[in-house]
């Protein structure tokens, strides 16, 4: 059967590539029209190193990237090329449904007005959200929305920014490839933290990075941040800081900024690993040609004070992932609020509040409220009780046991166990939907539905936040899968399009335990009515 299918795939593979006598590559230059910075006919000129990524003709790659590196035009040209030379549809997700409406206005509508050969090939040019070229589609989605991903069918899967989109989504649309005998995916991203996300997905792959002969000592080399870039200044106020520089790692000379576009043209890329078949790209704005040295010194110099900016220079111009400090707990930080006392080992008295995830198993975290003049709450929490049960009817002895005044629990995936558990013990507990929008550390409360929604980041910076100022007290015997589930949530600090910080929590692992924490902290402030705006819609 294995046989059979393999004769079955190498002849589509054959009659693929009968029917693209030319590749990606000499796609894009003979139809693809550019505007601003580089108008005319698409070119490798400036960013060379493009064309192989066009060309591979590997079935998955992967894109760890610096911003501006041109990787989305190349997801973009392979978009057209397999609707246009192999008649296939492709899948193209981008973060939001917003920023897919927009992307497909300004990039896809964009290249179609710019060439005559795309606005003849497809017959509905002003639809957003799906493109016809004859028997194949151009379908450009938000992430977010589990109902239009399920609903399409395409053997070419384009990820974009894949870093801004939750892991669940991401295999869902890559399950659209799935009743295809050949599929091509595609991820890009700049990335964000070791183990998630883009960076995940690089760590499989071959890890290749773009080579070059060295203008001055004709060694191969790459370039390599901070072994490369020369920052001659200490402020990014600095006159000086213009005179900064690139330099070759191996001979230590320096490069010109302005011979990229000359060295360049013969770069090639050098894997790091040979035992996958998923291709791996990475590249950062030392290579850029139209980024100065002397800026990505200013972006350095800025990162030096600012954590955000730091987090912005290592992932956004340097491609790389990066831990500002503070952005997780650590080991240290949880030890240091140990109490004297065990789990389960102390009476519960007092506010007591219960905070429960729901997954495969019910994580939960009960504390007790003790009076505490030197946090901002006038209370300190005394966690008692941390563990995770199978069933949601094993919850009702510990509820009654250890006299919670106040639950939450997770709405989602058990949404009617949830609201059931909530309506049994009506006034107690609540579950509990994140949501984007509200104000930070409110709570927005529907009795009808035994609903609370709150802001995720805002409130897990709230009961994460006790660890790291020590307003908590745990069990000196907290188990170790508690203590890493804490650890795997980290804050991320980014820019968004009106260059306001925005903030994130990315999770490299599970986390049931962290969610439960936050819970029980909800709980708490439902218990005492604080920052709870009823029945708002």
């Amino acid at each position: 059967m294995n046989s059979a299918y393999e004769t079955l795939k190498n002849t589509l593979l054959n009659g693929i590539r009968r029917r693209s006598i030319s590749k990606a590559s000499s796609w894009a230059t003979k139809y693809r029209v550019m505007g601003e910075p580089y108008p005319g006919t698409f070119s490798f000129l400036h960013h060379p190193w493009l064309r192989e990524m066009h060309d591979a003709e590997c079935e998955e790659w992967v894109g760890r990237k610096s911003s501006q590196m041109g990787f989305t035009e190349c997801l973009i040209n392979k978009s057209f090329f397999a609707n246009d030379i192999l008649r296939q549809s492709v899948l193209y997700v981008l973060p939001t449904s917003d920023e897919a409406s927009d992307f497909s206005s300004t990039r896809f509508d964009s290249a179609l007005e710019l060439s005559p050969h795309l606005m003849n090939l497809y017959d509905n040019v002003k639809n957003v959200s799906t493109k016809r070229a004859g028997d194949a589609c151009l379908y450009i989605r938000g992430s977010r929305s589990r109902s239009k991903l399920k609903s399409v069918p395409a053997a070419w899967i384009m990820i974009d920014e894949m870093d801004e989109m939750n892991e669940k989504m991401v295999r869902l649309a890559i399950e659209r490839a799935s009743g295809q005998l050949i599929r091509h995916i595609y991820k890009v991203s700049t990335p964000s933290i070791e183990g998630y996300g883009i960076e995940k997905e690089y760590a499989t792959s071959t890890q290749e990075h773009f080579n070059f002969k060295c203008p001055v000592c004709s060694r191969l080399t790459e370039f390599v941040f901070p072994d490369c870039l020369i920052v001659t200044g200490d402020s990014p106020y600095d006159e000086s800081v213009s005179r900064s520089y690139l330099q070759c790692k191996e001979c230590k000379k320096e490069i010109k900024h302005e011979e990229k576009i000359n060295f360049l043209q013969d770069g090639i890329w050098v894997p790091s690993k040979t035992n996958t078949a998923v291709r791996g790209f990475y590249i950062s704005q030392l290579y850029s040609m139209h980024i100065p040295p002397s800026r990505l010194a200013v972006q350095y110099l800025k990162a030096q004070t600012d954590p955000v900016e730091e987090q912005e220079f290592y992932n956004s111009n340097i491609g790389e992932p990066h831990l500002v400090a503070g952005s997780k707990l650590d080991d240290k930080k949880i030890s240091l609020c140990e109490g004297s006392h065990g789990n389960r080992l102390m009476k519960p008295e007092g506010l007591m509040t219960m905070g429960i995830d729901v997954g495969s198993y019910l994580h939960f975290w009960i504390d007790q409220w003790a009076t505490d003049r030197t946090d901002p709450t006038g209370y300190r929490p005394i966690t008692i009780y941390l563990d995770k049960v199978k069933e949601f009817h094993e919850l009702d002895k510990i509820l009654k046991d250890f006299k919670v005044c106040s639950f939450v629990i997770d709405r989602n995936p058990e949404n009617r166990k949830s609201k059931e558990l909530c309506n049994k013990y009506a006034g107690l507990g609540y579950s509990c939907l994140y949501t984007k929008g509200n104000s930070p550390k409110t709570i927005v409360k529907d009795n009808d539905e035994r609903i609370i929604k709150v802001d995720r980041t805002s409130w897990l910076d709230l009961s994460l936040g006790r660890f790291h100022t020590k307003h908590i007290n745990i069990p000196v015997d907290m188990e170790f899968e508690a203590r890493e589930h804490l650890k795997h949530l980290t804050r991320i600090v980014r820019r968004n399009e009106y260059n306001e910080p925005i903030a994130s929590y990315k999770s490299t692992g599970p986390d049931h335990w962290a969610h439960a924490r936050n819970y029980s902290e909800m709980a708490f402030y439902l218990a005492i009515g604080k920052g709870v705006h009823e029945n708002a819609n």
